[in-house]
């Protein structure tokens, strides 16, 4: 990838490692903190959030800082790019090779089921908004004019349940149509789901309303499922690939 203004820093968060013993269990330990949607209130991350903001303020401008990650090292770098526009309201270029996603087959049917549920509630909320859903709402607002790049092979299971994610999301927008009052609801609703996760102290890294996914489909067979989720594909200079922009409120279009 090339880029017309590239970076003064490029901070890089590693993946698990296998060896020595005292990084894998403590590798294991943050894996088991993503699957629970705690991993953002780790002490991994906090220290990371920190030491990005300090490289920030040595860069002078956040255009000169980029963040990047592989499996674990995407979680985390994901999840320190969310707290910066959150909390400070910095959006950082982000490249995410491999991010987990914790998903299952029956999500976007839990994700209707529960948007259906909160319609009249989201309605309701549109005129008696209490405090915790306006700053719900803010976040939301500041989370969906960031969009961090997705790079996601298709026969790794441990990242493509951000394709699906999208893409239907993609198609329950279509079905909605393009009227403002049920754009207001499906927002909403995400976030009902987004809040849900703060009341009980884990929060869905993945629940991302903007994202730029880059995609490939290399390694077909099952045996070859440890390479499809390797970073070394990503290198190959053969690779074939397909890059989509997803945008809250906008269909996707290929880039």
């Amino acid at each position: 990838m090339s880029s017309p203004n590239p970076p003064e820093f490029i901070i890089a968060f590693r993946g698990t490692i296998i060896e020595p013993k005292g990084l894998i269990s403590k590798d294991l330990s943050h894996n088991w903190k993503f699957v629970r949607h705690k991993l953002h209130r780790s002490p991994r991350v906090l220290k990371a959030f920190d030491t990005v903001l300090r490289i920030v303020e040595l860069a002078r401008r956040p255009q000169n800082v980029w963040l990047t990650g592989h499996s674990l090292g995407a979680a985390i770098s994901l999840a320190v790019g969310r707290k910066l526009v959150i909390e400070k309201d910095l959006k950082l270029e982000t490249f995410l090779f491999n991010p987990p996603i914790v998903s299952s087959p029956f999500e976007f049917s839990k994700f209707v089921n529960f948007f259906i549920k909160t319609t009249v509630h989201a309605t309701i909320s549109m005129v008696h908004e209490s405090k915790k859903t306006l700053e719900i709402g803010e976040r939301f607002n500041k989370l969906s004019s960031w969009a961090p790049h997705l790079f996601i092979n298709k026969n790794d299971p441990i990242c493509n349940g951000f394709i699906s994610y999208f893409e239907n999301r993609d198609m329950m927008m279509a079905w909605m149509g393009a009227g403002s009052a049920k754009k207001m609801v499906y927002k909403c609703s995400l976030i009902g789901l987004i809040g849900k996760g703060i009341r009980r102290d884990w929060e869905p890294i993945h629940l991302l309303p903007s994202a730029i996914l880059t995609i490939t489909s290399r390694y077909h067979s099952p045996l070859d499922l440890f390479k499809a989720h390797e970073i070394v594909a990503w290198m190959e200079k053969d690779l074939l690939w397909d890059k989509k922009k997803y945008e809250f409120n906008e269909i996707n279009h290929s880039i």
